[in-house]
Parts: C-alpha cells; sequence; structure tokens
C-alpha cells in the first residue's frame, strides 16, 4: 500500500475528530452559558491547528524527488515537527499564566463560580475521544516504524487526556467543597510543566532530523559489522550515517581486493547495498564506494 496514504489517514482522521469536538464543546457552552465549555472548545481549536500543520508538511514530505529536490522532501517532516514544538511550547505558557491567575483570582473571591455540572457531560465525552485519538496515533505511529510525527502528536493527545481528567475530578471536588477548586488549577500547571517537557523534547528530535545527526554508537556498529560479513568484503574505510525522521541514509566506503576484475567489485558493492537494504527496513538508501586493497 502505498506509504503516504498510510501516514495522512491517522492525520485526516484525528484532524475530523478534532473539528467535531470542537464544534460540540462549543455548541454546547454557548447553549448552556458555560463559560468554561466554550474556553475548553476554543482551547481545543489549537489541535485543529496541529493537524492542518501536519496534514501539509507530511504531505510535501512524501512527494517524489525533483528536479530542485534530487534528495526528497522528507525535511518537511522534520519541519513539521518544529512548528509542533513551538506549538506546545506556546501552549505550555498559556496553561500555566491561565493556571496563576485563576489561583489568584480564586484565592482574592471567595464567591467565586462554582464549575457546571454539565461540565462533567462535555469532559466525559471528550475523555472519550481524546484517549481513542491517542491510542489510535500511537498504534499508526508504531505500524509506521515509529514515525515521529505521529508519535509525537500521541503524545500531545496523552497529555490532553490527562489535562480533561483533572478537570473532571475538579469538578467532582468543587461539588463536595469549592476551595478544592484549587486543585483543578494546580492539576492544570503541572500538565503546563509536562507539555513545556514535550516541547523541549520535540525540538531536539526536530532539529536532530533538519541536521542530518548520526545515530547512536551501536546501531552504527550494527551496520559495520553487518557489512563486514558480507562476502567479498574485507574492510569498512568509512562509514557515515545519518537520520532523516524515520529513515536512515548511509555513505560507506569498502575495501576488497584489488586484484578483482572491476565488474566483481561492483558486485561485491551492489550486494552490499541490496543486503543492507532488504535486511534495515529503515535504511531508505545506502552509497557504496569501494576502495582496493592489496592482499
Amino acid at each position: 500500500m502505498n506509504n503516504k496514504k498510510i501516514t495522512l489517514r491517522p492525520i485526516i482522521i484525528v484532524f475530523v475528530l478534532n473539528i467535531l469536538l470542537s464544534i460540540f464543546k462549543i455548541s454546547t457552552g454557548l447553549i448552556f452559558s458555560s463559560l468554561a465549555l466554550l474556553s475548553d472548545g476554543i482551547n481545543s481549536s489549537s489541535d485543529i491547528i496541529i493537524s492542518i500543520v501536519l496534514l501539509v508538511c507530511v504531505k510535501l514530505s512524501k512527494k517524489a524527488p525533483d528536479k530542485d529536490h534530487p534528495y526528497g522532501h522528507a525535511k518537511y517532516e522534520g519541519i513539521a515537527n518544529l512548528i509542533l514544538s513551538l506549538i506546545f511550547f506556546l501552549t505550555s505558557i498559556s496553561i500555566f499564566y491561565d493556571g496563576i491567575i485563576n489561583i489568584i483570582e480564586f484565592s482574592n473571591n471567595s464567591d467565586i463560580e462554582p464549575m457546571n455540572y454539565l461540565a462533567i457531560i462535555s469532559s466525559g465525552i471528550t475523555l472519550v475521544v481524546k484517549i481513542f485519538m491517542a491510542t489510535y496515533l500511537l498504534k499508526s505511529s508504531k505500524r509506521l516504524g515509529n514515525n515521529p510525527t505521529l508519535k509525537n502528536e500521541s503524545k500531545n493527545h496523552f497529555l490532553d487526556i490527562f489535562a480533561t481528567l483533572s478537570g473532571v475530578i475538579g469538578i467532582f471536588l468543587s461539588v463536595i467543597d469549592k476551595r478544592l477548586r484549587y486543585f483543578d488549577f494546580l492539576a492544570a500547571i503541572l500538565i503546563a510543566f509536562f507539555i513545556m517537557k514535550l516541547a523541549i523534547d520535540v525540538f531536539r528530535d526536530s532539529v536532530a532530523f533538519l541536521t542530518d545527526k548520526s545515530p547512536n554508537e551501536e546501531t552504527i556498529l550494527k551496520y559495520k559489522d553487518f557489512i563486514l560479513s558480507i562476502k567479498g568484503v574485507l574492510s569498512v574505510d568509512v562509514l557515515r550515517v545519518r537520520t532523516n525522521m524515520e529513515d536512515v541514509y548511509i555513505d560507506v566506503e569498502i575495501g576488497v581486493d584489488a586484484n578483482l576484475s572491476l565488474i566483481k567489485a561492483h558486485e561485491i558493492a551492489e550486494n552490499v547495498h541490496s543486503q543492507i537494504e532488504n535486511t534495515f527496513e529503515e535504511v531508505l538508501h545506502i552509497m557504496v564506494h569501494v576502495n582496493p586493497k592489496l592482499s
């Protein structure tokens, strides 16, 4: 099946669900005059923006190589993750700020209106939908070889689950004792720190993808040992490995018997090329250069 369709499908499904979820919460907030629901619905709109960014960038990243981009367009997915990290960062700042402001207002106003019972229904529905989206994205990521874009987006929805769950708990606690409303605000601040950490991790990963960072030493050694095990390869003189999202590119210089004919040396290089790409699913391309070795 076409890899582009597989990658885009989960993003499109989550995009549609985000739209429906936002409409539901905003409509419910307007109908029942619930500011809490209305604010939550507006906040959920940021997930729609994230889905749009991912759709555009991932679609661009799957374009075939062309004259201007002979190595393909995979780095667009790295750009998507970079934008994703920025959105996570701004979201964490916004949630943290709102949490602090709400604590201050609640401390200065003992008559603050308690959370509406209707928020329980909305939060419950939201929780179920968010759990589905998070698990669906995570499973889709694993099916595509731990696709980083889908994996990072699933983390975003898992954090939304904790945020929504804390809101539901906050509703019940505020009903029992209005002073316990502090729990909801403190939980929001805690979630903000988790989102900030996610933003930093995604930013670090996206920069690594965009700057062609090498994988760990263990992975490089795995490729080297495999190449050395191939018949006719006497040495691995140079081995460069770079990551590009979920793909790996390898440039290698191998040593072969200098007395071999050009045709035989080429056959060994072709064998290295085909065996590496057929054995390691993550290796998108390997460039093999042959050096003559005197016996």
